[in-house]
């Protein structure tokens, strides 16, 4: 289970989206996505399901050992923006953010679970904690909130004003989280002091752990 997680990898040009072998940078699959471009990526915690979300609002499930597509049909999705989604609490949750959406679904029967609107908010990006149990997203506006995931509510406001969140990791351990927008400013978000730390950061700017 963990050899899909170590070998394999996305790239994602278009509307076009392929598997990869880190060892060798073979395409091992190349996913039929049809048409519109892919926002976000994501494997379930065992590597078992790759779930896509696009831009035009459509969400759908892979294998990734075989390339294949998954059934998957969610409750009262939103059919048009840019969507964003993942897997969380251990594969049981998906988490989507979509134009002023934040919704939590159940995994096996796409059944709405929780679901909160933010007014003047677009998306922009989304990342999940290791443990799975809470979220970070960024917007457009330039704000990051963090949200619980058994209950779908904001947990805080990491991030309150700026330029386009362009990425967001969050550090194994500390939960800290790493911010970067469009014009290369990059910051540190300590949960322990609640501040924000700045960092050298180049435009376009995507951060990691």
């Amino acid at each position: 289970k963990s050899r899909v997680l170590t070998i394999f990898d996305l790239l994602v040009q278009e509307s076009d989206a392929v598997i990869l072998d880190l060892s060798s940078g073979a395409v091992l699959h190349r996913l039929d996505t049809g048409a519109g471009a892919v926002t976000s990526l994501a494997f379930d915690a065992e590597g078992e399901r790759l779930l896509a979300g696009y831009a035009d609002g459509r969400l759908m499930l892979f294998d990734p050992e075989s390339g294949a597509p998954l059934p998957i049909e969610v409750d009262g999705l939103p059919e048009a923006g840019e969507l964003l989604a993942a897997f969380a609490l251990g594969g049981t949750r998906i988490v989507t953010a979509m134009n002023d959406r934040f919704d939590i679904w159940d995994a096996e029967n796409g059944a709405h679970l929780h679901g909160e609107t933010l007014p003047d908010t677009d998306f922009s990006d989304l990342a999940i904690a290791p443990d799975g149990t809470w979220a970070v997203t960024g917007a457009h506006e330039g704000h990051a909130l963090s949200w619980d995931v058994e209950t779908g509510t904001l947990r805080a406001t990491l991030r309150r004003e700026g330029s386009q969140v362009t990425s967001l990791d969050i550090e194994p351990g500390t939960g800290a989280v790493l911010i970067a927008d469009v014009f290369g400013a990059v910051q540190r978000y300590e949960p322990e002091f609640d501040a924000l730390i700045p960092m050298v950061g180049s435009s376009p700017a995507a951060a990691g752990f």
